[in-house]
């Protein structure tokens, strides 16, 4: 056999070897494409969103907050973002740990914009640590946050004094229908926001303040 005959053989031989890794290849990404199929009938059963005593909640807050939304057991990435400080591996890392955060009941408004968290202890309860970490962080985000339970529930006045300030917005004088310059104007309703945050402040401290809160 000369050296052409042993030079072909070698390159159908190899021509070949190429194929059946290939073919190899093929049937292996099909297998798992396969096995990663959904199945006729998934192996699940619908349960309910809320326990009992979480209904109950939901409907307090749903009155006492009649004007806004109440939504259930939203994760705190879908109303915060992380800031880019500390570049993108902090910012994943960041995100990491909030993954996994929520609380039981969120309130915004109409438009979407959250005023405050409440959180209802199930069986495990709420540790002191996992409120203060929920507390400090909604706090640096301008949100309120208090932890209530079903038998010892504060009333609707209270709630909405610490998540929308309406105690000390009733008692501002309702100066900005009368005339004035627009600096005036300006100074009268930035006083008016700082005064509705002091008592947006007061009230929730006065409200986590309630004996058996996270116990």
């Amino acid at each position: 056999m000369d050296f052409a005959t042993w030079w072909m053989t070698g390159l159908w031989i190899a021509a070949g070897a190429l194929l059946g890794a290939g073919l190899h290849a093929l049937w292996l990404r099909n297998r798992r494409a396969e096995e990663h199929l959904a199945p006729n009938k998934w192996p699940l059963a619908a349960r309910s969103l809320l326990t009992g005593e979480e209904r109950k909640v939901l409907q307090w807050l749903t009155a006492a907050f009649h004007d806004h939304i109440v939504m259930v057991k939203v994760s705190v990435l879908r109303y915060t973002v992380p800031t880019p400080k500390g570049g993108n591996h902090e910012t994943r890392r960041r995100q990491d740990i909030l993954n996994g955060v929520h609380c039981t009941y969120t309130v915004c408004t109409p438009q979407g914009l959250v005023v405050g968290c409440v959180d209802l202890p199930g069986k495990r309860g709420l540790s002191q640590a996992q409120r203060a970490f929920k507390e400090k962080l909604l706090a640096d985000c301008g949100i309120a946050y208090t932890v209530v339970v079903l038998t010892d529930l504060p009333k609707g006045t209270s709630m909405r004094a610490a998540f929308l300030g309406e105690a000390q917005q009733e008692q501002l004088p309702h100066q900005t229908t009368l005339g004035g310059d627009s600096n005036f104007q300006a100074d009268l309703a930035s006083f008016n926001r700082r005064a509705k945050q002091v008592a947006k402040d007061a009230a929730l401290a006065q409200l986590n303040k309630k004996p058996g809160k996270g116990s």
